[in-house]
């Protein structure tokens, strides 16, 4: 008898569970109205840019004896002829070449690497070319006189040669380049010591970032940074996850392909690392008619749109979305429209 009554209730309560209408989804959870009204939506994150010049290229000089002077600015572009810096009050010059020099050369000598020399004195004006890679009495008395510009004075049968250490090669010129760390006045060098770093175009630009940060910066993210009165544009190229207890790096290219800094690239010392401010646009700011983000429904077809105060789905276009608010296109201003959460 109590088994029947019992399985009796449960088959009328299964019946009205069945029976019962479905519940309307606009109207069952609680909600507030919010009004639409002209605004801007947008999300910028303020943090540091890293500049850090790292040489694209190390060589190495043969001059031996003490540095006397420092004739190049770190960070200075550099040509064919220009002084580097003095050992024994002996200028050392810079050349463009991938061969180093290997040997002292003098009358007689013949070689790739007199015809870099001889590239020298072309592009100083004391060689009419072309080269021929022979040390013969033209280029005899094209050294004579460019040792006579640098100052060097001419020492008899020796006063036409060129020694080992006077010249660097660095491959293409001009080129930015800095002395090497530590080639400071009274160093005494033995030979062989890399003396000249040649400089990238621009410094290597990141932004450290935190967990939260890494998860809305990404590849294509435009970036603002400001140096003195100047603003430079920045996207970020890609970022890298380091492992550990090292953060994300955000590593910024140019915006527009060319260059971040520009000609203003020189300005950023080439020693330890330099601060830039930065402005993550991780949202463009946009105008519009705004509504809280958490007022955005979907229809059964994935159509976006809100809810009216009178529970109508109307459908909408997202323009941006950030923070909390999005700008949305398809409703009127002053519209209200139902967002989820409990009556005050």
């Amino acid at each position: 008898m109590i088994a029947a009554l019992v399985a009796a209730v449960a088959g009328t309560w299964a019946g009205a569970t069945l029976l019962a209408p479905a519940p309307d989804v606009l109207e069952s959870p609680p909600f507030v109205l919010a009004r639409a009204d002209p605004g801007t939506v947008g999300q910028v994150i303020r943090l540091n840019a890293s500049a850090t010049w790292s040489a694209a290229q190390s060589v190495r000089g043969h001059a031996v004896g003490t540095v006397t002077t420092r004739d190049l600015a770190d960070g200075d572009w550099a040509d064919t002829g220009d002084r580097l810096f003095t050992v024994d009050m002996r200028p050392v010059v810079v050349a463009a070449g991938q061969i180093p020099m290997y040997r002292d050369l003098g009358r007689g000598d013949q070689g790739p690497d007199v015809r870099q020399l001889q590239d020298l004195l072309i592009g100083s004006g004391y060689l009419i070319g072309p080269a021929d890679g022979v040390f013969g009495g033209a280029t005899e008395r094209a050294v004579r006189a460019w040792h006579a510009g640098l100052g060097i004075a001419a020492a008899g049968a020796d006063g036409g040669k060129v020694l080992r250490g006077d010249v660097v090669a660095v491959g293409a010129l001009p080129a930015r380049l800095a002395l090497a760390e530590g080639v400071d006045v009274g160093l005494t060098l033995g030979g062989g010591e890399v003396v000249v770093e040649v400089l990238p175009a621009e410094p290597q630009m990141e932004i450290a970032l935190t967990d939260g940060q890494r998860s809305t910066v990404v590849a294509g993210t435009a970036v603002e940074l400001a140096f003195g009165d100047s603003l430079w544009q920045a996207r970020v190229e890609e970022v890298q996850t380091a492992g550990g207890e090292e953060p994300a790096r955000a590593v910024l290219a140019p915006a527009d392909g060319a260059s971040i800094c520009g000609d203003e690239c020189p300005s950023i010392p080439v020693d330890g690392t330099t601060l830039v401010p930065a402005e993550v646009i991780v949202v463009p700011e946009v105008e519009g008619l705004v509504v809280p983000a958490a007022a955005l429904v979907s229809d059964v077809s994935g159509v976006p749109g809100v809810v009216l105060d009178d529970g109508t789905f109307q459908p909408v276009t997202v323009v941006a979305s950030a923070l909390g608010n999005a700008v949305v296109e398809g409703i009127e201003e002053t519209t209200s429209v139902r967002v989820p959460g409990r009556l005050p």
